[in-house]
């Protein structure tokens, strides 16, 4: 499935029982960045970046103990060193049949001009970055619409796989184990496929149902809101179904439904605001948002000097600049990592976030561009062709604008 304009998730739930759905997402990490953006880089493939986070490693045990200690070991002919051999590689295959899944998000994304920089497999499946949105509505469906069908191309081909190897009666361990992991492949990306088309954002589905809404309507971003709408009441109803499952006695599959569900309404709710977001920005620039001649700070200022001067009489951040340039940008964390002790010995320059690492942005960029960095979301800072720093945007500006669009309903 894809996600909002940059990013495309899919997910695995009920690994510990079956692996046998996806779930979703714009997923975020532990500082508010897109998921695609974080994890350990393992390679490239097709010149888009691989990422994997720790979790991926708890989801691959899982799938593997489930398969050694579940139906391969249940056969008294197969041995634990077999199944757990099978599990192992049934893991393995898993894994890859999600990164198949996004990879041909990705490259459909990319023959309608879509860069997608990362591919990142998380503990609910994958998140494709995709760089911006589609450029049309049938792009949109054709994005929306590769991740299944690798699925269920995934699915035919293993359950093939396991026809043709159950059809000749094998006596090899090595041979049953591969059918039983084959046929359990076929189940898994069947289900995979189905329950992504679901109708609903974030899931394939509701990319689906955004394309149709958008193709219709011309409304991209009202488009977004309905689907996003109609991933929240599905969510409801994956909450209810886990909850009453556990309540049956259906243990952590009903609790796992339930997460999956709770997870799903929030990526929704996300892609709603976001839509609203940028309706209520529409073509405003960075301009009418910033703060105009923010106070600026020096490199060579003490901590202490900058914390008596600055700090508790204005903002928490503030430009570095030297020789009227911009070098950086200092926070209070930043302080607050400096020991009262060291704070005469520290300067400014020791502890800022260094230029490199800042959001930077000219003050005529479209507004809608400042959501694409993820450096933004402490705060963006406006510079003007001569580097010279002319505002400054923070996440109470956004607030204020996100309160605009609830306020005035917009896209609703």
């Amino acid at each position: 499935m894809t996600g909002d304009d940059r990013d495309h998730a899919s997910a695995a739930p009920a690994a510990t029982k079956r692996a046998d759905r996806s779930g979703p997402g714009v997923p975020l990490g532990r500082t508010g960045v897109p998921l695609g953006r974080t994890g350990v880089p393992l390679g490239r493939i097709a010149g888009i970046e691989i990422r994997v986070q720790w979790s991926v490693a708890v989801i691959g045990a899982l799938v593997a103990w489930s398969l050694a200690a579940g139906w391969l070991d249940a056969d008294g002919d197969i041995g634990s060193v077999a199944a757990w051999i099978g599990g192992i590689c049934g893991a393995v295959l898993f894994l890859s049949s999600l990164l198949a899944h996004e990879l041909s998000h990705s490259l459909v994304a990319r023959r309608h001009g879509v860069e997608v920089s990362s591919i990142t497999l998380w503990l609910l499946g994958g998140v494709a970055l995709m760089e911006r949105d589609a450029p049309d509505a049938r792009a949109a469906l054709r994005i929306a619409i590769a991740g299944p069908m690798a699925s269920f191309a995934i699915a035919a081909g293993a359950g093939g796989v396991a026809w043709g190897l159950n059809a000749a009666e094998p006596e090899s361990t090595v041979l049953v184990v591969a059918a039983a992991v084959a046929e359990w492949l076929a189940i898994l990306n069947a289900a995979l496929g189905a329950f992504n088309l679901l109708p609903g954002a974030p899931l394939d589905g509701g990319r689906v149902l955004r394309a149709w809404f958008w193709s219709r309507t011309g409304d991209r971003l009202g488009s977004q809101v309905r689907a996003a709408r109609a991933g929240r009441t599905l969510a409801r109803i994956l909450i209810a179904v886990g909850i009453v499952e556990f309540a049956l006695g259906a243990g952590l599959s009903g609790l796992w439904i339930a997460f999956i569900g709770w997870f799903v309404h929030g990526a929704a709710a996300r892609e709603e605001a976001e839509a609203l977001l940028q309706s209520a920005l529409g073509n405003a620039t960075i301009a009418a948002l910033m703060t105009s001649d923010p106070i600026v700070v020096g490199p060579d200022l003490t901590i202490a000097e900058f914390v008596e001067q600055f700090l508790l009489r204005h903002r928490s951040a503030y430009p570095v600049v030297d020789d009227d340039r911009l070098v950086g940008l200092i926070t209070l964390p930043g302080v607050r990592a400096v020991p009262p002790t060291r704070r005469d010995a520290t300067r400014v320059r020791d502890v800022m976030t260094p230029r490199s690492q800042c959001a930077i942005a000219p003050p005529d960029l479209p507004a809608v561009e400042w959501l694409r960095d993820p450096r933004s979301i402490d705060r963006l800072i406006v510079v003007d062709q001569a580097e010279r720093v002319v505002g400054i945007v923070t996440p109470t500006d956004l607030v204020r604008v996100a309160q605009f669009a609830v306020a005035t309903g917009a896209t609703a």
